[in-house]
């Protein structure tokens, strides 16, 4: 049995969610790449990748996360668009937990040096608010597809 249901979103707030969060992802991607090398040190910190693969691991959320983003405001496959918002979302939000874990309250880097956000309770609340709202998307799109 799903908590989320079709029937609980309706075609404007799917679209008014798609557009709002695609804004958010392909702005968030931008604004990470205007400032490549402080993204890529702040995946360095994180110290989960060899140093070799950092700079490749930036340009790719950078690309996937854009990506996302434009599927999303031009509704291109919405339905895969926002599944891939929500793997996206989970991986930035294993990041949070795992920092604040370690006791972090460093940048997060979730919008480059445009907006200094912190690893703190409110990016983890914002980020899981984000990966339900992207996953009503996908099994709104995913129902409106097979209609």
């Amino acid at each position: 049995m799903s908590v989320i249901r079709h029937d609980t979103v309706t075609p404007f707030f799917a679209t008014l969610f798609r557009i709002l969060l695609g804004i958010l992802l392909a702005f968030s991607a931008i604004a990470k790449g205007i400032d490549m090398r402080g993204f890529r040190d702040t995946i360095g910190r994180l110290e989960i990748l060899p140093s070799w693969l950092i700079f490749p691991a930036a340009i790719t959320v950078i690309a996937l996360e854009f990506l996302m983003g434009m599927m999303l405001l031009l509704k291109l496959l919405p339905d895969k668009a926002s599944l891939g918002g929500v793997i996206v979302v989970a991986c930035f939000t294993g990041i949070l937990i795992t920092e604040m874990a370690r006791g972090s309250n460093a940048p997060c880097g979730c919008f480059g040096q445009l907006l200094e956000r912190r690893t703190d309770w409110a990016a983890l609340s914002e980020n899981l608010a984000a990966a339900v709202i992207l996953l009503s998307l996908h099994r709104y799109y995913r129902k409106e597809r097979s209609l």
